[in-house]
């Protein structure tokens, strides 16, 4: 256990001046990255191209090392990959399916190898990329989740086709070798007016149902076929809700004229996400399941069984047989990393070096002991984030929604979130993350955690916020039993911070309506402000003087110095956008940090009166989490799919301000 006491140097500074400060990017954890879709060289094994929410990188060295083909461009415009590829006849033309942060969906195209892109933009606006295919020398088609388009000029322009609009295409391929061949595959709509599955053999001019032995609510996810046998399908078909005994692996020999459930041996049809066959055995194949890994057939889908999988490749995201080697598999993880196998999937290698793109929404810990946990599960770090290392081996959780260590003993800390596979959980760990025991007696876990607050003062005093809608508030006492409190007056807190002097104060701020709620009473009962931050509201207490309030949203940010008794309107000069941090300092209190969205960070030396931005050294603006480690005096980014940053505090100096400043000196008791 670490405790402290603050012996207080009384010092004149004047004129003081420091270097500009400037943000050190982290090594980030290993194994926390989310790929999307590879593209390969038609003519060179070892040159291939991945997409991800970390943007698009290559390789030509078979995925030795990766570098990135979208860093240096603008900060405020991150790149989240959803599909992408390569010309077969001109390899240096690429299109790439991306969703930038500042909402903007559409294509990237490429005509210098992807040195340079141009953005396209759809007729109808907003809509996911979901599968290119290049047809011939000039026609390229774009399975999207509002349609089918065509391009006829090597995606310069794009037109959506009428009999599919409004379709959620996911997938669009060739059984054979020419242009004529397509086939569409639909994802589930309630109710579906699309077939699952669309033929053609014209090129695309008419389109021919394929759905005889599927279910009407049914969609297909992925489907897979050999070359020398182009009339035999294998396809994963999903459903909506209540129809999930129509999941699974389904049959065609006619070309997709009728279909046969082919799931036997299959754990769980649910969660199923890809299919591959291998290319010199029809009826052996491999499907990717999101909660346990890999299966494989080798009597064409009569049976299946368990296979190795990579470690911890839970949520296989991309699986893909290499284009020249028929015993060379790669495989993604949506939240680990990549994966290959040359021994047809028999031993596996991680290939992710020189890829960046870890997603971190929350921060906690010390020291002794940092923890960072995000979309791939919680990760600890020993050396003040020089090196990571992942605390959730045995857990199959997808995403990390609440974390926190105790102020008082680091290796005790608290994480929650939710998995695809099994719902949602909140465990403790005694040991720093070693191990872990369930802490959910009494909660609603079919609620995922969304807030968590610890007392500074009294540790045993924890609050915790679950559901996204309607929440439901609960308070753990000193006998560690969870108990629920009066259902909050806010749909959804955004925000909720314990007075550090007061275990039983809170200031709360609202997800949807930005309302600013204030409780005396351990959240029995709430005083609303009147207050409009904005969307998002985050909330923060001074934490020597617990008069002084602070509120942050999408529209303002508010300082109160009288407990909320009056306001005074603070904002940074920036345009409307979402808050995505709000940190004061634990001890020169006068400075505050915030983060937006799309425009970075800033701070404040002089409790919120003047700001300045503090992005040098930041790739991205694109800010998630912000936390402050006292003992190294250092601040911590975490942010959206490009990993972790460190700023010594130390840096930011005062020009040209004399003052009286109370440095700290930390002490162990």
């Amino acid at each position: 256990m670490k405790s402290r006491f603050i012996c207080l140097i009384l010092l004149l500074v004047a004129g003081f001046t420091q270097a500009d400060p400037v943000w050190q990017e982290l090594d980030e954890p290993t194994g926390a990255l989310q790929f999307e879709d590879l593209a390969f060289h038609p003519t060179d094994p070892d040159h291939i191209l991945i997409t991800g929410p970390f943007g698009i990188y290559q390789t030509t060295s078979r995925g030795d090392d990766w570098t990135s083909l979208t860093d240096g461009y603008d900060p405020q415009f991150f790149w989240v990959g959803q599909s992408i590829a390569m010309s077969p006849l001109n390899p240096q033309l690429i299109l790439a399916g991306l969703l930038l942060v500042n909402g903007t969906y559409g294509i990237k195209r490429s005509s210098d190898g992807g040195q340079t892109w141009q953005h396209i933009y759809t007729e109808n606006g907003h809509w996911d990329t979901n599968d290119f295919l290049f047809a011939d020398e000039q026609t390229v088609w774009l399975a999207a989740n509002y349609g089918l388009a065509k391009s006829v000029d090597q995606g310069v322009t794009w037109q959506f086709l009428d009999e599919f609009e409004g379709a959620f295409s996911c997938r669009i391929v060739q059984p054979t070798i020419g242009p004529d061949t397509l086939v569409v595959t639909t994802g589930f709509m309630t109710p579906n007016p699309y077939s699952p599955l669309s033929f053609s053999s014209d090129g695309g001019n008419s389109w021919h149902p394929r759905q005889e032995g599927l279910h009407f609510a049914a969609g297909v996810r992925d489907i897979a076929f050999h070359r020398n046998f182009p009339g035999t399908w294998f396809i994963i078909v999903d459903t909506p809700p209540g129809f999930e005994e129509y999941q699974g692996v389904y049959k065609s020999t006619d070309w997709g004229q009728s279909w046969l459930s082919v799931s036997s041996g299959l754990t769980s049809q649910m969660w199923l996400w890809q299919i591959i066959m291998d290319p010199t055995d029809s009826n052996r194949l491999l499907v990717s399941d999101l909660g346990s890994g890999l299966y494989e057939t080798t009597n064409g889908g009569q049976s299946w069984h368990y296979f190795a999988t990579a470690p911890l490749a839970t949520s296989t995201s991309t699986l893909t047989y290499s284009p020249f080697d028929d015993s060379t598999i790669w495989m993604g993880d949506s939240y680990r990393t990549l994966y290959l196998s040359t021994d047809n999937g028999q031993s596996w290698q991680e290939k992710d070096n020189g890829i960046s793109g870890t997603y971190l929404t929350t921060m906690s810990g010390d020291s002794d002991a940092l923890y960072a946990g995000g979309l791939s599960g919680t990760f600890r770090s020993s050396d003040l984030g020089g090196s990571w290392e992942f605390i959730n081996q045995n857990q199959p959780w997808l995403e990390t929604t609440v974390l926190a260590a105790n102020p008082l003993n680091s290796s005790t800390v608290y994480q929650g979130g939710s998995a695809y596979t099994d719902g949602c959980h909140f465990k403790i760990s005694y040991d720093g993350g070693n191990s872990w025991s369930a802490m959910e007696d009494g909660l609603n876990m079919s609620l995922r955690p969304d807030i968590l607050a610890i007392s500074p003062q009294d540790t045993t005093s924890i609050y915790l916020a679950i559901g996204s809608g309607s929440q439901q508030l609960y308070r753990l006492d000193a006998e560690q039993n969870w108990e629920q409190l009066p259902q909050p007056d806010a749909d959804r807190y955004y925000s909720m911070i314990i007075d550090p002097g007061d275990p039983d104060r809170l200031l709360a701020g609202e997800f949807y309506d930005g309302q600013v709620y204030y409780s005396s009473d351990g959240a029995q009962t709430w005083q609303v402000f009147d207050i409009h931050p904005g969307e998002r509201t985050l909330t923060a207490i001074d934490p020597t003087d617990s008069n002084i309030l602070y509120a942050l949203g999408s529209l303002a940010m508010y300082r109160s110095r009288d407990q909320g008794e009056t306001w005074d309107v603070i904002t940074p000069d920036v345009p409307s956008d979402h808050p995505f941090g709000l940190v004061v300092h634990p001890l020169f209190t006068n400075r505050i940090f915030c983060a937006y969205r799309n425009y970075g960070l800033f701070w404040s030396n002089d409790y919120g009166d003047t700001w300045q931005p503090l992005n040098e050294g930041l790739d991205t603006w694109l800010i998630r989490t912000l936390f402050i480690e006292q003992d190294s005096n250092t601040l911590f980014a975490g942010t959206y799919y490009d990993g972790i940053y460190r700023l010594d505090m130390n840096t930011l100096g005062v020009e040209n301000d004399p003052q009286i400043t109370f440095l700290p000196a930390l002490q162990p008791n």
